[in-house]
């Protein structure tokens, strides 16, 4: 299934970026909103320490990142909120007051994501909500200006049960703050949902031990925190490291996409890192920017993530029934070569490296050829070699397929 955006939600912002549907490729307007795009990119992979989030000051910044930017970042919150809500004892959002808080909203990238996922799937409304807080917290006063526009545009413009109120609520601040309450929030609120997308990568990361004891404080009983950076190696293991450190210093439950609780092996070799690709149908404007500026979006975005439970909670994975050492999640490309196919796979303690020769193929193994990164998969009888392990033709080796494909 390929993850798309609404068209709605295109219209909306193309209009407030002063443009309609269709676009002329050359024309100027399309240009120079490549070249603001172009410019975002440049800054993010720049290696000094400037703060980013001063890009958004600008206007014109501002409008490409709402167009380009957004709509791939939103959507990677989908496949993670269908792994959440897939659990048996998650079936949405209930009570009469729903909270939800955007950590570094910019101009509300992961709350629009958040609609954009109800929308679609209004089940998960249940019928007792009265009310749904949006809260979103942000350095950049622009931005949180531009957030409550948007966001109010496309509450207007998809239909929503029409008794649930919508509050919504902006702050001008920063996230690191070992205060509690904290000082940009009411006092003893609790979210229902969290997220925390693209910030860790913009703050230092001896800031990140003043947060994680307020994650934990911040969210309601059964609530749920989701941590998403970009699928960049930097990015990825200082997410990691922040997952380990709420791991050991607070009560909350790793939900996914780790299999177990333990410290990540991948931070054992510098050259590892975790990351998903995630494939989806780009509106026809990103393609058309992606021609002018050479950028693959509309090909598939690269990003890391946890989620994290308070209640204890954890995803249900296939094969639950067996002994959880011999499930493993799959976290590299299918490695070829002559008379033999290789993968990277993790149970969340161990990563390791599994090899199936070309003349061990049966019928108990044949499913190592066609899993993709993401995948859960039953591995037994693994032969242990001096730098890999092998799948001989009575080994196991069943698999099943995922919407995220997770990659080291």
């Amino acid at each position: 299934m390929q993850r798309k955006i609404s068209s709605a939600l295109e219209t909306i912002l193309l209009q407030h970026a002063g443009l309609s549907l269709p676009l002329n490729i050359n024309s100027r307007e399309v240009k120079q909103l490549s070249a603001a795009v172009k410019t975002i990119s440049d800054e993010y992979i720049s290696s000094d320490d400037s703060f980013k989030g001063n890009l958004f000051r600008k206007h014109d910044l501002r409008n490409a990142y709402l167009v380009y930017f957004l709509p791939a970042n939103l959507i990677k919150l989908f496949p993670i909120l269908d792994e959440l809500f897939s659990h048996p004892e998650v079936s949405g959002f209930t009570g009469s007051e729903i909270s939800i808080l955007d950590l570094g909203c910019g101009p509300g990238t992961f709350l629009l994501g958040v609609l954009e996922y109800l929308a679609g799937k209004k089940n998960l409304l249940s019928r007792d909500i009265q009310q749904i807080n949006l809260w979103g917290i942000d350095q950049i006063e622009e931005c949180l200006a531009t957030a409550r526009e948007v966001i109010k545009n496309y509450l207007q413009a998809q239909s929503f049960p029409p008794d649930i109120r919508w509050k919504l609520h902006f702050k001008a601040g920063s996230i690191a703050s070992a205060a509690f309450p904290h000082p940009l929030l009411h006092e003893n609120k609790q979210f229902d949902l969290i997220i925390a997308g693209n910030v860790f990568a913009e703050i230092e990361s001896a800031v990140y031990h003043q947060v994680v004891p307020v994650f934990e404080q911040l969210l309601s009983p059964h609530g749920t925190l989701l941590l998403i950076e970009p699928g960049t190696r930097a990015a990825s293991r200082n997410l990691i490291n922040l997952r380990n450190m709420l791991l050991e210093q607070t009560a909350l439950t790793l939900y996914a996409p780790c299999l177990e609780r333990g410290l990540c092996p991948s931070l054992d070799n510098p050259k590892d890192w975790c990351h998903q690709k995630l494939f989806w149908s780009a509106p026809e404007f990103i393609k058309v920017i992606d021609r002018h500026t050479g950028f693959t979006k509309e090909k598939g975005v690269r990003f890391a993530y946890f989620t994290f439970r308070k209640d204890g909670k954890r995803a249900v994975h296939p094969f639950c029934d067996f002994p959880r050492e011999k499930v493993w999640r799959v976290v590299s490309y299918l490695i070829k070569s002559k008379g033999e196919e290789r993968l990277f796979v993790c149970n969340g303690k161990e990563r390791i490296l599994v090899r199936r020769l070309a003349k061990n193929v049966s019928a108990k193994n044949r499913d190592f050829s066609q899993t993709v990164r993401g995948d859960c998969v039953l591995i037994d009888g693994l032969v242990k070699r001096e730098a890999f392990f092998e799948i001989n033709k009575d080994s196991l080796f069943k698999g099943t397929r995922a919407d995220i494909k997770t990659g080291a």
